[in-house]
């Protein structure tokens, strides 16, 4: 009788799975390999949907300068989005010094600022890779410090041999033969990097920093880049924007500004403006949004 009943519960329980609306679940993305990686976990997470008629494209949500947690400002910036499965991570700045308790901690996350640069974007890039791999198309949102990281990434794929090291780093990479077939060396494998690029549609920049000049001072610039992992020598992402301009880089670029920014500023806006008219890249200036809002078109793109 008892062997019975636990038939009996265990033919119920199918039957009530197969019936129930499937849920959304987290998918922790590669944690141990961006701990061995990059000194700590990113957190990055894709929220995956069981459902048949679950969306096939990802959102890749890059976060601003402080940012106290990716999800969380995920859910509050895209409440609606029914197009994407949300595919998000912490920069290592902002997971120790906004939510880690400590001074050494906070030191921590203090010392590895980059506001931007090619550290932040190598992280961004390693789940870039790891969307692909899943077979996803990307979309990309950057907010802010997350827009110019996005800036980079499109010069990552772009020009991959002006960042072989972190190609390398990532083991995008393939051996090959030299010196007569004797030897064997391990180069970035192109090919590859060129359908990644394929992978990736949409770039949604919201109030961008394109360049950190215009934020700060010359003598506050200099201990910034002895202190911290910021580099004074990096392009700038303006700068990118004028090589993707000059070499006709078809990248879909969606740029809002804010017509008052108090944090990135406006000086680079006019310079982004003729940019965008020269490539046919969309671009729009909200008047009544604050910098650390997400733009309404934006959110009405990704919620629709």
């Amino acid at each position: 009788m008892q062997k019975k009943r636990i038939i009996l519960s265990f033919a119920i329980a199918i039957a009530f799975a197969i019936q129930s609306p499937q849920t959304t679940t987290q998918d922790k993305l590669c944690s141990k390999e961006a701990q061995k990686l990059f000194g700590y976990n990113p957190q990055g997470t894709i929220l995956v949907s069981a459902k048949e008629d679950a969306p096939k494209k990802i959102l890749l949500v890059l976060h601003g300068f402080g940012c106290p947690n990716a999800e969380k400002s995920y859910k509050k910036y895209f409440p609606g989005n029914k197009k994407y499965l949300p595919f998000f991570f912490n920069f290592k700045d902002t997971l120790f010094f906004n939510n880690q308790n400590g001074s050494l901690k906070k030191t921590k996350g203090a010392l590895a600022i980059n506001i931007g640069q090619t550290p932040d974007a190598q992280v961004a890039l390693f789940y870039l890779i790891k969307a692909w791999q899943k077979g996803y198309i990307i979309d990309i949102y950057g907010h802010s410090r997350g827009g110019a990281v996005a800036t980079i990434i499109t010069d990552m794929l772009a020009n991959p041999d002006y960042y072989i090291n972190s190609w390398k780093k990532l083991e995008m990479t393939k051996t090959v033969p030299y010196l007569f077939g004797i030897m064997r060396k391990t180069i970035i494998d192109k090919e590859k990097i060129k359908k990644l690029r394929k992978s990736v549609e949409k770039i949604y920049m919201d109030k961008p920093l394109m360049n950190m000049q215009n934020i700060i001072s010359p003598t506050v610039e200099l201990p910034l880049s002895t202190a911290t992992k910021y580099k004074r020598s990096e392009k700038q992402p303006i700068e990118i924007l004028e090589e993707h301009v000059r070499n006709k880089e078809s990248f879909d670029f969606h740029i809002i500004l804010a017509a008052q920014d108090n944090i990135v500023t406006n000086h680079s806006d006019n310079q982004l403006k003729n940019l965008c008219n020269q490539a046919g890249w969309e671009i729009k200036t909200t008047a009544s949004e604050k910098h650390n809002n997400i733009s309404t078109d934006i959110r009405n793109a990704v919620n629709s």
